[in-house]
């Protein structure tokens, strides 16, 4: 059996059962900051007592898109979902390969990455919202300042801690200046 076996989070891509063999494809979960040049992670066993009760538990963690992390034990691989549980693929032979991507992982990651983009987007523009929001406060505020600055004498006590708010309130919107 080839010991590379991906460190990490991975998904089902794909799990094929037929008699006591068992095919199984792991991918990544491509997030931009992974690793740039993850390729599929595939298992190929023959001669698997159990492929069918095996097969069942890798297709329940496809379908409800579960994390899984894969470790080797023995001759065979542990598959632990993101909760715990787990199965262990044993057979009369145990194949590990990689593979590129194929069309359908491909657009599963561009689906996967697009939602990340568009809520990351979505936040971003939320935030943005709440800075403008606050800007505006903040420029009311120093206007309001200035207004009652400008009713007292310069020297007075009053004119002094106006001066001194309103050097504070420039400095948050030199803060929140997007220059």
């Amino acid at each position: 059996m080839q010991t590379y076996i991906p460190q990490g989070e991975l998904y089902i891509s794909h799990c094929e059962c037929k008699e006591t063999a068992l095919y199984v494809r792991f991918v990544t979960d491509y997030h931009p900051e992974s690793n740039s040049d993850a390729s599929v992670f595939c298992v190929k066993a023959e001669g698997v007592s159990n492929a069918e009760v095996i097969a069942l538990f890798l297709c329940e963690r496809k379908d409800a898109n579960e994390m899984v992390y894969v470790g080797q034990v023995g001759s065979g691989l542990l598959v632990e979902s993101e909760f715990g549980s787990s199965v262990e693929i044993q057979g009369v032979s145990v194949a590990l390969t990689t593979e590129a991507f194929n069309a359908e992982e491909l657009k599963e990651i561009l689906s996967r990455v697009y939602a990340w983009y568009l809520s990351e987007h979505n936040a971003l523009s939320h935030a943005m919202n709440r800075i403008n929001s606050v800007r505006a406060l903040v420029n009311e505020h120093s206007r309001r300042i200035e207004i009652k600055a400008a009713t007292h004498a310069r020297g007075t006590t009053a004119a002094t801690l106006y001066a001194q708010q309103l050097g504070f309130v420039s400095r948050i919107l030199a803060e929140l200046d997007p220059n």
